[in-house]
């Protein structure tokens, strides 16, 4: 009885251990989607220079190792507001992806106007807010109070 008890809670704390990293590794994607999203909102009316964007790839790559490769992060990361970020981010971000990539490759050729009959402007509109609007309900998830319980 007690060597099947071991193996339990042992399996119980490596799929715990598993879940608390699956966490932390959609924390990350959010916050690369939120970059990703004003990014791509800005590129629309601004061309956004390499060198900006190599370092928007530096941080993150740096908040990848330090949420995933160290353990600096584990004691902030290990709520369950930071899982429900992430998670609604994720899939958040599948959906603004499939917009972005149907909608900015209608855009190219297309000169930038600040009108509202312009249509690359109308996209850049959009954007914003459907990016705002993620953005906000995902701090909102983040900051929510949750029952000590759940």
């Amino acid at each position: 009885m007690s060597n099947a008890r071991n193996k339990t809670h042992k399996r119980n704390i490596r799929k715990k251990k598993m879940a608390f990293e699956n966490t932390k590794a959609s924390f990350v994607a959010g916050i690369v989607v939120v970059i990703t999203i004003l990014n791509d909102a800005i590129s629309l009316l601004i061309s956004i220079p390499r060198m900006v964007e190599w370092m928007e790839v530096a941080i993150c790559l740096l908040l990848f190792y330090l949420a995933l490769g160290t353990k600096k992060l584990n004691h902030i990361l290990n709520r369950i507001g930071v899982e429900k970020f992430g998670s609604f981010l994720t899939v958040y971000s599948v959906i603004i992806f499939l917009l972005e990539k149907t909608l900015i490759s209608q855009m190219a050729n297309i000169e930038l106007v600040i009108s509202l009959s312009n249509e690359k402007f109308q996209a850049f509109i959009m954007f914003l807010l459907l990016g705002l609007v993620g953005i906000g309900g995902a701090i909102y998830l983040l900051l929510c109070k949750y029952p000590k319980d759940a």
